[in-house]
């Protein structure tokens, strides 16, 4: 059983937990057909020589790190490669795997989407910020073990 992540979002305590193995598997493989298709693109309309980039503050980073930003990157960019539709199915994989604290100290955490994608925490409803940011980490936390090659840590671990 997997330890789940806790994260604070506009001073608010959440826990992300594992998805299931199938659907991080099927987020990660998505992930990496996307940067393909968008190294394909920028290949595209990129000049013939590229200068060289300095690799010298990416070598520095952990490869958790670096997964993470892969991961983050590759969702920043995913409208240039996705369909509006693969980005819904993935925000919501994403929020079904955040539970959040009540406003009071004690409680157990709860879903912040319901199973049939309505709003359970009606807090987020409106705070794209916060959503926003959940999605980013709940992909860190389920995604980027992949890229890493760390198998405890990837999903249902």
């Amino acid at each position: 059983m997997s330890v789940p992540k806790e994260v604070t979002v506009n001073g608010r305590r959440y826990q992300i937990s594992k998805m299931t193995p199938l659907v991080a598997c099927r987020i990660h493989n998505w992930i990496v057909s996307g940067q393909a298709k968008m190294a394909m693109q920028m290949a595209e309309y990129m000049p013939e020589e590229i200068p060289e980039k300095d690799e010298s503050a990416i070598s520095k980073l952990t490869p958790e790190e670096r997964a993470d930003g892969a991961v983050v990157s590759t969702w920043n960019m995913a409208s240039t490669a996705w369909s509006e539709e693969l980005i819904e199915k993935i925000q919501m994989h994403c929020l079904k795997a955040v539970l959040s604290y009540p406003d009071e100290a004690d409680g157990p955490p709860a879903p912040v989407m319901s199973s049939d994608g309505r709003w359970a925490d009606r807090r987020l409803q409106d705070d794209t910020q916060a959503v926003d940011q959940l999605i980013r980490e709940a992909l860190k936390f389920n995604v980027s073990p992949f890229f890493t090659g760390n198998q405890s840590n990837q999903a249902g671990a």
